[in-house]
């Protein structure tokens, strides 16, 4: 008896002048957790979209269940029982809940075929509830959600649809530690009532939480299979890279004594997001803002940069007072942000790699008189490609074409040729595999010795211990302790992350 839920044979994929697959064959047994892992570009998403039908091989074959299958389009993969949940949302703003849910496949009543909204939002109600994570309304626009919150509904959509297969392209990437253990628990909940989950995630340990087995894959090629029980972390790791790879974090520049502080925040407050919140940032600073999602600290990030209006306190940069009311003063007074959410605020996807990376200096360095130096653009362009090792066929290659660690380093090169003294940065290693996240510390590190200083947010309590020279602790809105890296551990920042302000 075939005891096979999906099968890749052979399976070959290329771009302009990029192999994503090469002749990749892998076997998912029925109602088990499969980990597919390997750094950005490995081909790991490419697989996963041909085999809901998003992309066409160009070569070989996928068997659902022991028979051929022909997926040539989204249709055909709902059609035989596989959905994909994106590491990036596909789902529409302006609509709520149970609208995302159903959207094209709407239910239907009546001889005059009116939608079924009690139906839809009964329905949509029940998956919720399933999912023991959030108490969300069917009616909540996706608009007035948080990143996690959406993670929650794409996972619902999936569920309401039945699938005998699920794919999951890093699940847990916007999650609290609380909401990724619940997760975990559905995963196996289905995989109990004889799910099968296809499981991405560039957080090696979630892949020994919660997989039986595991591929790798490494420049569009299978490297190989095993059961999780077969192989350890560091095997993982070294597999993923092609070369053994001791995790770790680089050196912290050692601060100067007489560094001068260039941001102090004075008790801002912003009605329902955060309050009374104050700190100071010195030259050359790294300061790691931690706390779980919806603490505030993304909302303190946006107002620093003139996104997000203060109701209250005062802003100061390099000792003089400042009313940062838009991103345009906020990049005139030498501040940038990596913003949380790439794909929304960080890129124009529909616009070439070159474009996306030389928008913020264009007023100041590459345009003359109105009119764009090509040629500088260009040449910063390659520089900036060269420092980063971005991949990419093309600089006229849309954004929204990349892999996510390629998107990240894009947002994190635009910020590069401009002369910010701050450089504010939310999640900038989400969605990256263990080799990027490395040249991440590593150019933090540099812009530190650059005398720039930078403020870094992480849900990754280990990440924020290893970059920060201090650490200040955010729960309901409010900075409920600072903590000196050297001293304190996971559980120390998780303890302050779950209390409220401390006196």
């Amino acid at each position: 008896m075939n005891n096979l839920a999906l099968e890749f044979i052979n399976i070959s994929k290329s771009f302009p002048g990029v192999q994503a697959l090469k002749e990749v064959s892998i076997q998912i047994k029925k109602a088990k957790v499969h980990a597919i892992v390997g750094e950005n570009g490995a081909g790991k998403s490419t697989l996963m979209k041909i085999a809901v039908g998003e992309l066409l091989r160009d070569a070989g074959t996928i068997k659902v269940f022991g028979q051929e299958a022909q997926i040539s389009s989204p249709s055909d993969g709902y059609h035989y029982g596989i959905s994909l949940i994106h590491q990036e949302f596909s789902l529409v703003p302006s609509l709520d809940i149970a609208q995302n849910i159903f959207l094209g496949r709407e239910l239907i009543k009546g001889y005059l075929s009116f939608m079924d909204n009690h139906q839809m939002y009964k329905r949509t109600e029940k998956i919720l509830e399933s999912l023991k994570m959030f108490h969300l309304d069917p009616h909540l626009k996706i608009k007035d959600l948080t990143v996690a919150q959406k993670q929650v509904v794409e996972i619902a959509k999936a569920l309401s649809l039945n699938s005998k297969i699920i794919i999951m392209d890093e699940p847990s990437a916007a999650l609290t530690l609380e909401e990724t253990r619940r997760l975990f628990e559905l995963i196996r909940e289905l995989k109990e009532k004889g799910v099968t989950i296809l499981f991405i995630s560039h957080r090696i340990e979630e892949i020994f939480e919660v997989a039986d087995e595991v591929s790798i894959l490494r420049d569009g090629e299978l490297i190989l299979t095993k059961s999780v029980a077969q192989i350890d972390r560091n095997q993982v790791i070294s597999n993923m890279v092609g070369r053994s790879l001791e995790f770790f974090f680089p050196s912290k520049v050692e601060q100067k004594k007489e560094a001068k502080i260039i941001l102090e925040v004075k008790n801002i407050s912003k009605r329902r997001q955060f309050s009374d919140v104050s700190f100071q940032l010195k030259e050359g600073e790294i300061i790691g803002l931690a706390g779980l999602v919806g603490s505030g600290r993304s909302e303190v990030a946006l107002a620093i940069f003139g996104l997000n209006h203060l109701d209250a306190g005062e802003i100061y940069l390099q000792g003089k007072k400042v009313n940062i009311n838009s991103p345009f003063e906020a990049i005139k007074q030498g501040l940038a942000l990596l913003p949380e959410d790439r794909r929304e605020l960080g890129l124009i996807i529909v616009r070439s790699v070159l474009e996306n990376l030389s928008l913020p200096a264009l007023y100041w360095d590459i345009a003359r008189r109105y009119f764009i130096d090509l040629k500088r653009e260009l040449t910063i362009g390659r520089k900036i490609q060269k420092e980063l090792s971005i991949r990419f066929a093309s600089f006229s290659q849309k954004a929204e074409s990349l892999s996510g660690g390629n998107q990240q380093k894009v947002v994190v090169g635009k910020w590069l040729i401009t002369k910010s003294k701050i450089l504010i940065m939310d999640e900038p290693t989400r969605g990256i595999d263990v080799g990027a996240k490395l040249e991440i510390y590593n150019i933090v590190n540099t812009l530190a010795q650059r005398g720039i200083g930078i403020i870094f947010i992480s849900s990754e309590f280990t990440e924020i211990l290893g970059v920060a020279h201090r650490i200040l602790v955010m729960s309901e809105g409010r900075i409920t302790t600072e903590l000196d890296p050297k001293s304190s551990t996971e559980e120390d920042i998780l303890k302050f992350a779950t209390r409220k302000k401390v006196s």
